[in-house]
C-alpha cells in the first residue's frame, strides 16, 4: 500500500498543469494494471475546449462515473482519476456553463489504450436570447420597434399583439426599447419593460401601447441660441425641451381631434428671454398644429469683480432689477442673475456688509446700461472695518503719579464708528506708561495687527555728550480684541538715537517686516536720523548700519506703497530724507537725499498714496500752512515737488484712506481740511464743506494726529498736543463714500485722564 499511494501521487505530480488530481465524484478505486515494477498505470481521458468563457460546465465520464469541473475561459480539461489500459469510457456534457451551450464534438466514446486520452473535443457556444413583448391597440402599419442599445430593430404588421427583435442577445446584455417609427394615424408608446439585461431566457414583458389618430401641436422659434429652454402645454401636461439654436418644436405625445391646448414658456433658456407671440391657444383638428410661434431674445448678466473679502454674509442687489446675490468668501467674482435685456440700466450697490470679521465693500462703476454683451466691470473692493483706536497722549500724568504721558485705546462700533473706552472709564480712559517711558509721541501697528509699538520722546536731555534723555525708549504693547492694553519690554534708546519721535512699519518684505524710527539724534544740536528694528519681536539690537543719517528731526515718517523706500520730512532744516530699502530692511540715501524742499521750513507730516507714486507732507513755515503733493521714481526713488495747498494754521497730522481716494490735514484752528485726489497726477482738489470743524471745544482744541480706518468709513482726530486747556479728545467722522464729506458722529471722546493734557498721535487697527 505505501508504494501504491507514492505511485499515484508521483502521477499526480505530473498531471498537475492539466486538471487537480483526485477530481470526478466516483468513489471507486482507480483500475489497475501489473507492471515489471508492481505498481499501477493508468491514463487519463481529456482533451481540448473552444469557446468556453462562463463558469460552471461539468463534464462527466459516463462510462466510469467520473467527472471534472472545468474553469471559465479554460481550453483543456481532464477527467481523472486515470483509467487502465483497455477500459471504455463516454464523454458528455453533465453540466452547462452559464450562458452557454457546450457538446462535445469529436471523441465522446472510445477505450483507453497505453497513453492519456488527448482527442476529445468540446465546443461551446454563447447562448442568444431575444427582446420582445406584446402589442396592444395596434390597427395600422408602419410600426417600428427598436432596441437602441443594440441597434436592432423589427417592423411589426397592422394588428399584431406581440413582437420580436431578432438576432438574440448574449445573457447579460442590456436593452433599451423605443418606438422608431409610428403607424400610420397611431400613436404607439412602450408602457412597460423598456429597458433591463437578458438573462437566460428570452425577454416577453415589453409591452407597446398604440392609440390612433393622434396629432401633435408645435410650431417655429426665432432668436433661440441658449439651452434649457422648455416648452409646455399646460392644458394637457406636455412639455418639450429644445436644444439650443433649434428654429422648430414639437410637443408629444399627440392630442386627439377636438383636444384644446395652451402653450407656455415654462423655462427659460441659459442667457435669454423666450415668449409665446401667435398661435398660444388653440383646438386640434385633423393635422398636426404648427403655428404656434416662439421668440427669443438674448439676456446679460452683470456682475464683476470683488477684492479683500473675507467676511461673512455680503449681499449686492441690483436695484433696478431687483437681483441679487449672497456672495461667499474668498469669491473674487460675483454675477447677478438672471440676467436682463438690452437697453435695461443697472444699479448695483452693496444691500448687505459682510461681518465675522465686520467689513465694508464700495462698489465703483455700478450703474450702466446693458448692451449685448455680459456686465463684467462692476468693482466691488472690501477692507475690515476699524477695530481698535490707540491715541499717545504725550503730557498726560494718567491715573498714576509718573513721567509725562499716557495712552488710551477705544474700541470701533463697525455700524456707527462710534468709540467706546477700553482701558478705565469715559472720564479716565487712559493707562500709564512703564516707569522708564516719558512722553508718547509716535505709534505704529506690526502688520499682522497684535503689538502696538510706542515711541517715547522722553524730557530731560542730559549733557555733555554722549546725551541721553530720560524715559526715551521704543516700547511694545500687546492687546486683547476688547482694546485692553499690555506693555512689554522696551527698548532703550542709543547715544546716537536718544529721542524717537515718529514710527513707520513696512510689510514683511525681505524678511520684515521692520520697525522704522524717526528722531533727534543728538539734542541739543538739533540733528536727526532713522534708526531700525526688527520688531517681531522688538529686538534691541538696530539693523546693520543704524541709525541712518538724515536731516534735522523728522516728526513723522512714512512707507511708501511699494514697500520699497522710506519719506521723512526733517522739521528744522527744510529737507526731505528719503531712504531706499534693501535686503533685510537696511536703509541707504536715495540718491541727492536729503532733498531741499522749497518754501517747506516747517515740514510736520507726511503720508504716502496707498495706490500711486504720491505722497504728501504738512508744513507750519507759512500762514496759512500747506499740504504739498510729491511724486517719486518708482525704480530711483528720486522726488518732485509738485503743488501745495493751504490748509489753515499749523497744519499737524496728513492721512489718506486706504482706497487713495481722499486726503484729510488736522491743523490747530480747530478743523479737518479734506481734498480729493487725481488717481493719476495726485493733484487736490477740496472737498464741498472742507474744512470741517472737529467738534471739540475751546481755542486749543486743535487736531494734532489724523487717521482713516481700513474700510474707508470713519476720521478719527485728536485734539490738543500741549498741556492746555480743552486738549485731549478723539473727533470721530463718518466719511461719505462718494464725496468724501466728513460728518461728525456724537461728541468728541475724551482720551486724557488729566483734563487739558493733551493727545497728538493716533493709529487704528
Amino acid at each position: 500500500m505505501i508504494k501504491r499511494v507514492a505511485a499515484y501521487t508521483v502521477l499526480c505530480l505530473g498531471l498537475v498543469a492539466l486538471t487537480a488530481c483526485g477530481g470526478g465524484s466516483s468513489n471507486s478505486s482507480p483500475s489497475s494494471s501489473s507492471s515489471s515494477s508492481g505498481a499501477t498505470t493508468t491514463y487519463t481521458v481529456g482533451g481540448t475546449i473552444s469557446g468556453l468563457t462562463g463558469t460552471g460546465l461539468v463534464l462527466k465520464d459516463a462510462t466510469n462515473n467520473h467527472q471534472v469541473t472545468v474553469a471559465a475561459n479554460a481550453t483543456s480539461f481532464t477527467i481523472t482519476p486515470g483509467l487502465a489500459s483497455g477500459t471504455s469510457y463516454s464523454i458528455q456534457v453533465l453540466t452547462q456553463p452559464a450562458g452557454q451551450t457546450c457538446t462535445v464534438t469529436s471523441g465522446a466514446t472510445g477505450s483507453v489504450t497505453t497513453a492519456n486520452v488527448t482527442n476529445v473535443a468540446v465546443t461551446c457556444t454563447t447562448n442568444l436570447y431575444t427582446v420582445g413583448g406584446t402589442i396592444s391597440g395596434l390597427t395600422a402599419a408602419g410600426l417600428v420597434i427598436k432596441d437602441v442599445t443594440n441597434n436592432q430593430q423589427v417592423t411589426v404588421a397592422a394588428s399584431a399583439t406581440t413582437f420580436t427583435i431578432t438576432p438574440g442577445l448574449a445573457s447579460g446584455t442590456s436593452y433599451s426599447i423605443q418606438v422608431l417609427t409610428q403607424p400610420t394615424g397611431q400613436t404607439c408608446t412602450v408602457t412597460s419593460g423598456a429597458t433591463g439585461s437578458v438573462t437566460t431566457a428570452n425577454v416577453t414583458t415589453v409591452a407597446v401601447t398604440c392609440t390612433g389618430n393622434l396629432y401633435t401641436v408645435g410650431g417655429t422659434i426665432s432668436g433661440l441660441t441658449g439651452t434649457g429652454l422648455v416648452l409646455k402645454d399646460v392644458t394637457n401636461n406636455h412639455q418639450v425641451t429644445v436644444a439650443a439654436s433649434a428654429t422648430t418644436f414639437t410637443i408629444t405625445p399627440g392630442l386627439p381631434s377636438g383636444t384644446s391646448y395652451s402653450i407656455q414658456v415654462l423655462t427659460q433658456p441659459t442667457g435669454q428671454n423666450c415668449t409665446v407671440t401667435g398661435g398660444a391657444t388653440g383646438s386640434v383638428t385633423t393635422a398636426n398644429v404648427t403655428n404656434v410661434a416662439v421668440t427669443c431674445t438674448n439676456l446679460y448678466t452683470v456682475g464683476g469683480t470683488i477684492t479683500g473679502l473675507n467676511g461673512s454674509g455680503l449681499v449686492l442687489k441690483d436695484s433696478v432689477s431687483g437681483h441679487t446675490v449672497t456672495v461667499s468668501q474668498p469669491a473674487t467674482t460675483f454675477t447677478l442673475t438672471p440676467g436682463v435685456a438690452t437697453g435695461t440700466t443697472y444699479n448695483v450697490s452693496v444691500m448687505t456688509q459682510p461681518s465675522t470679521p465686520a467689513q465694508f465693500c464700495r462698489v465703483t462703476a455700478g450703474s450702466g446700461t446693458v448692451a449685448t454683451v455680459n456686465i463684467t466691470t462692476v468693482a466691488v473692493a472690501c477692507k475690515n472695518v476699524g477695530q481698535i483706536v490707540f491715541v499717545a497722549n504725550p503730557f498726560d500724568t494718567g491715573p498714576v503719579t509718573a513721567g509725562p504721558g499716557t495712552l488710551a485705546s477705544f474700541t470701533i462700533n463697525p455700524a456707527t464708528g462710534a468709540l467706546t473706552t477700553a482701558n478705565g472709564t469715559a472720564l479716565q480712559p487712559a493707562v500709564s506708561l512703564g516707569s522708564n517711558d516719558e512722553v508718547p509721541s509716535g505709534l505704529a501697528l506690526d502688520p499682522d495687527g497684535t503689538t502696538l509699538y510706542v515711541a517715547n520722546y522722553g524730557e530731560t536731555l542730559v549733557s555733555p555728550p554722549p546725551y541721553n534723555a530720560t524715559g526715551a525708549d521704543i516700547a511694545p504693547w500687546t492687546f486683547t480684541a476688547s482694546g485692553a492694553l499690555t506693555e512689554g519690554t522696551p527698548v532703550l534708546m542709543s547715544t546716537n538715537t536718544i529721542q524717537p519721535a515718529s514710527l513707520a512699519i513696512d510689510v514683511p518684505t525681505s524678511g520684515g517686516p521692520y520697525l522704522y524710527v524717526g528722531d533727534n539724534d543728538n539734542a541739543p544740536s538739533n540733528n536727526g536720523n532713522v534708526a531700525a528694528f526688527k520688531p517681531t519681536p522688538l529686538s534691541a539690537t538696530e539693523l546693520t548700519g543704524s541709525p541712518y543719517p538724515g536731516g534735522n528731526t523728522p516728526l513723522s515718517i512714512a512707507v511708501d506703497e511699494t514697500q520699497k523706500f522710506v519719506f521723512a520730512p526733517n522739521f528744522y532744516d527744510g529737507t526731505l530724507s528719503v531712504y531706499s530699502i534693501g535686503a533685510g530692511g537696511v536703509l541707504a540715501n536715495v540718491t541727492g537725499s536729503p532733498f531741499a524742499l522749497t518754501g517747506l521750513t516747517g515740514a510736520y507730516g507726511v503720508a504716502a498714496s496707498p495706490t500711486a507714486l504720491f505722497f504728501y507732507v504738512t508744513d507750519q513755515s507759512t500762514t496759512p500752512g500747506t499740504v504739498t503733493q510729491f511724486s517719486y521714481n518708482g525704480t530711483t526713488g528720486a522726488v518732485t515737488q509738485g503743488t501745495s495747498y493751504p490748509v489753515g494754521n499749523t497744519p499737524y497730522g496728513v492721512t489718506i484712506d486706504p482706497t487713495g481716494s481722499f486726503l484729510y490735514v488736522s491743523n490747530s484752528d480747530n478743523h479737518v481740511y479734506g481734498f480729493t485726489v487725481a488717481p493719476t497726477t495726485g493733484l487736490l482738489t477740496a472737498i464741498t464743506g472742507s474744512p470741517f470743524p472737529n467738534g471739540a471745544t475751546g481755542t486749543v482744541a486743535k487736531p494734532t494726529g489724523v487717521a482713516v480706518d481700513p474700510s474707508s468709513q470713519y476720521l478719527y482726530a485728536t485734539t490738543g498736543d500741549a498741556a492746555t486747556t480743552n486738549g485731549g479728545s478723539v473727533a470721530v467722522f463718518k466719511i461719505t463714500a462718494a464725496t468724501g464729506v466728513l460728518t461728525p458722529v456724537g461728541t468728541p471722546v475724551l482720551a486724557v485722564d488729566t483734563a487739558g493734557a493733551g493727545a497728538s498721535a493716533i493709529i487704528v487697527k
